[in-house]
């Protein structure tokens, strides 16, 4: 969502903002839509307890470790330590959000 439109990246982007055209290039981003009075973020999905450890600020963790966070998985895409998992961070997150197969 920017600027109250909800975006879809084409392909692998940074540091290019939706509804603008890169110099050179094509836009990464194809407009979904407006967001419209009463949408709402969709659910994060969540494992019982015990699914992966618990994120620790104090643990080191490479690419591919899975961890709850308030029992929402992530995967780590790199290494990292005290980036905290959903949070958005300059140079993008080290963790991805893992939707569990149902």
């Amino acid at each position: 969502m920017w600027h109250k439109q909800v975006y879809e990246a084409r392909y692998w982007t940074s540091g290019v903002a939706p509804g603008s055209t890169p110099s050179g290039g094509d836009d990464p981003w194809t407009l979904i839509g407006p967001v419209l009075p009463g949408d709402t973020p969709a659910p994060l999905p969540t494992l019982p307890a015990g699914t992966y450890p618990e994120w620790d600020a104090e643990e080191t963790y490479n690419a591919g470790d899975r961890v709850l966070f308030d029992l929402v998985p992530y995967e780590a895409k790199w290494w990292s330590q005290g980036t905290e998992p959903g949070t958005n961070v300059a140079g993008g997150s080290p963790w991805v959000l893992v939707i569990p197969v149902q």
